[in-house]
């Protein structure tokens, strides 16, 4: 008994050689612990950068009636500002995404923040000096080497952990919401403007080394990204579609040019008709933003994607508010915030949502990713040329009160056509038939417009009347 006691005991008890081979398998758990806290700490550190990009990139916005005062910008002068960022950006997507993938996507994001911050740099020195020709270099660097985004995404995908936990697109617009109500407080409390912006660049350039500092306290993984599609693959999809694809993006090109001309003045009419402090520009601005990424997604997932009544009635807003547009701010703040809130901000929100999803679903599961890149594209086309259309019509027309008007009209007309008729071809028509009735007629006085629209409610309610007595 005693024996059998001692030979299980033997077998039980771990022998020496037992013990060192445990201690060898233990020890190297402790370095792949490390590398998941380096990651961890990467991942939040870039997400933060993220944050801090938007902040710095968007801030500015509130306070862009400064920019004007500070440097002589005509028509053509915004045009060439905007040329000089969209050509060199489209020449240079390609070489930066060959030149990141070759790298590695952290080492690329921080240099295009640094580029970000040289640009922000210039910009500053430019509205210190009232020099032009500095702002259009800053433009031209910013266009150049700014690609946050696609960067961004590749360095995402060299941490393992670096999409788990995060919320990228939530994290993105409360990010935008918080720039536009930091760039009102910079607009009330900074010095000048280009104090302000000089501390943005700052805040870049901070976090730019920051993050390439963290960089090496982590090991990275490929340098190929497979999940990220690459821009020579997005170029060579688009090739080859049919020039049919592009009819799937005109309902919300038309939509968000229609948006955004109106929304681009709203700096410009808080500021100098109701004289409004930056800070309350900076909320309003990101009331706009909350209407479109909160507000309007919920409203549709209440009534449906594809409720006819809802969008037959937001067209009809959209329309109503572009003809309404001379007169906006003529009658008082309340009623300028909700004019624009209710028939337009709403409208555009609620369509663009609705119409870009039906434009990516019209392509096939596989080309989905392709497609959502095109559908971005777009919007960000029509978001930067559009202002340059409105105000080459404001010059053009500038005896008239009614020019915005006269450029907002076409684009709900044709977009209410496309609605009516589901033909692109008709909806064009409606377009140049519209702009071209629009502008060739004079425009009614704001009084007298005003006095047949109330004689006329004011006929139809005393016929009512008479005929219920």
């Amino acid at each position: 008994m005693c024996t059998q006691m001692v030979g299980a005991m033997e077998k039980q008890t771990p022998s020496p050689g037992r013990r060192k081979r445990s201690v060898r398998t233990d020890t190297p758990k402790d370095f792949p612990r490390k590398e998941v806290i380096g990651q961890n700490y990467m991942s939040l550190g870039l997400e933060i950068a993220k944050c801090i990009d938007i902040l710095v990139t968007a801030s500015p916005l509130p306070i862009i009636t400064l920019y004007t005062a500070a440097v002589p910008l005509s028509l053509w002068s915004l045009a060439l500002a905007q040329a000089l960022y969209f050509f060199p950006q489209l020449w240079s997507t390609v070489i930066c995404d060959r030149f990141a993938r070759r790298f590695n996507g952290i080492t690329t994001y921080t240099a295009t923040l640094i580029a970000t911050a040289i640009s922000s740099f210039i910009t500053a020195n430019a509205l210190r000096t009232h020099s032009l020709f500095l702002y259009l270099l800053a433009r031209f660097v910013n266009g150049l080497f700014r690609h946050a985004l696609s960067f961004s995404a590749l360095a995402a995908r060299e941490l393992s952990d670096a999409s788990k936990g995060y919320d990228t697109q939530k994290i993105s617009i409360f990010s935008l919401m918080a720039a536009m109500l930091f760039g009102g407080i910079l607009g009330e409390y900074a010095t000048d403007v280009a104090a302000a912006i000089e501390m943005l660049a700052t805040m870049e350039f901070a976090t730019a080394v920051t993050l390439m500092l963290l960089s090496f306290t982590c090991t990275r993984g490929t340098r190929t990204a497979p999940g990220v599609t690459s821009v020579e693959e997005y170029k060579n999809w688009l090739l080859r579609q049919p020039y049919s694809c592009i009819s799937f993006f005109v309902p919300t090109a038309l939509c968000v040019s229609c948006a955004s001309m109106s929304q681009c003045m709203y700096p410009f009419i808080d500021r100098q008709v109701f004289q409004l402090h930056y800070v309350f520009i900076g909320i309003h601005m990101a009331a706009v933003i909350a209407i479109e990424a909160i507000v309007a997604p919920v409203l549709i997932k209440r009534c449906g994607e594809m409720n006819q009544w809802m969008i037959h009635t937001c067209a009809a807003f959209l329309l109503f508010g572009s003809w309404l547009s001379p007169w906006v701010s003529d009658n008082g703040l309340l009623l300028y915030l909700g004019a624009t809130m209710l028939f337009t901000d709403l409208p555009a929100a609620i369509l663009g949502v609705v119409f870009s999803s039906v434009a990516e679903n019209s392509f096939k599961t596989s080309d989905r990713v392709f497609s959502s890149n095109l559908h971005r594209h777009v919007k960000q086309f029509c978001k930067q040329w559009s202002p340059i259309l409105l105000i080459f019509v404001h010059s053009m027309l500038i005896d008239r009160q009614d020019a915005t008007r006269v450029v907002l009209m076409p684009f709900s007309v044709g977009f209410v056509t496309i609605i009516l008729t589901h033909q692109i071809k008709r909806a064009l028509a409606a377009i140049f038939v519209s702009g071209w009735a629009i502008g060739a007629f004079s425009s009614l006085g704001d009084e007298g417009i005003w006095v047949t629209l109330i004689s006329t409610i004011g006929l139809m309610m005393v016929g009512r009347s008479t005929g219920e007595t």
